[in-house]
């Protein structure tokens, strides 16, 4: 058996539609593509799109290598994504300390899950931690639409760390390749705070959040303006934009484009 063949993950991609760069994606787990779907109990599918958001999340994950954040709630099970459902069991009367048990948890499993970049493709809520040497990948099929069958529809598996690092690097050159094989582009967003916002302590801890820097230095950028306060791939733009218009502070978006490496 080759290094290749011994490999716990792996992946692989096919040009599904040029024009609107839509990418097959098999997400192999010992051996099986996690991504695999029945659609309307008939067609067999894997996970099929723009996948930029996805790849680009993908490379976030390599962070968690040097440093990840533990579950915040003291929940026995075997994953993360068992430990993410059971929390959600959590109720009170208490609005105040409803709302701050679930930022908490919210913001956890935005970090560790990459549903939110699926760019409306379909794919099971797959969620990446740091356990010890290893990198833990746990995956649950909980898709809203009826008609999408996850053909693996639950599992967990730990990768050693060195063995994640490098088999991620090479799926995302991999992808890289392939699109710039097809002279394809990426395209990025900025958001820039405009000038004349309301210095007020929601505004501040807003933008804290977005930039993720303290609430001084929000503080300053929001006296300031014209200021890029995030960079990144269409739905973290379109949610933090979501999020700044529930606000009524006001910001532009900017475009660039770029051609694959």
């Amino acid at each position: 058996m080759n290094k290749e063949q011994q490999k716990i993950i792996k992946a692989d991609f096919k040009i599904y539609d040029l024009e609107e760069h839509m990418t097959e994606f098999y997400f192999y787990v010992n051996g099986k593509n996690i991504l695999e779907y029945i659609y309307d109990s008939k067609e067999k599918w894997t996970t099929t799109g723009d996948l930029d958001d996805l790849l680009e999340y993908l490379k976030y994950t390599l962070s968690f290598i040097e440093h990840d954040e533990p579950f915040p709630y003291d929940i026995k099970a075997n994953s993360a994504v068992e430990m993410d459902d059971i929390a959600r069991d959590f109720d009170t009367d208490d609005q105040e300390e409803f709302d701050r048990y679930y930022d908490k948890l919210e913001d956890w499993s935005w970090k560790h899950c990459w549903v939110h970049e699926r760019a409306g493709a379909f794919v099971p809520d797959v969620m990446f931690r740091k356990v010890r040497d290893n990198i833990e990948i746990s995956w649950m099929s909980a898709f809203e639409d009826e008609n999408v069958q996850f053909t693996n529809p639950k599992g967990c598996v730990l990768v050693p760390c060195f063995e994640y690092f490098d088999t991620i690097t090479d799926i995302i050159s991999a992808y890289n390749q392939l699109w710039k094989d097809h002279g394809g582009v990426k395209i990025t967003y900025k958001i820039v705070l405009s000038e004349g916002n309301k210095v007020s302590k929601k505004n501040i801890k807003a933008i804290s959040k977005i930039m993720g820097c303290d609430l001084s230095e929000a503080k300053k950028v929001l006296e300031s303006g014209n200021k890029t306060i995030f960079t990144g791939y269409s739905w973290f733009i379109s949610e933090y934009a979501k999020y700044l218009d529930s606000l009524n502070i006001k910001y532009s978006i900017l475009q660039t484009s770029y051609p694959f490496k």
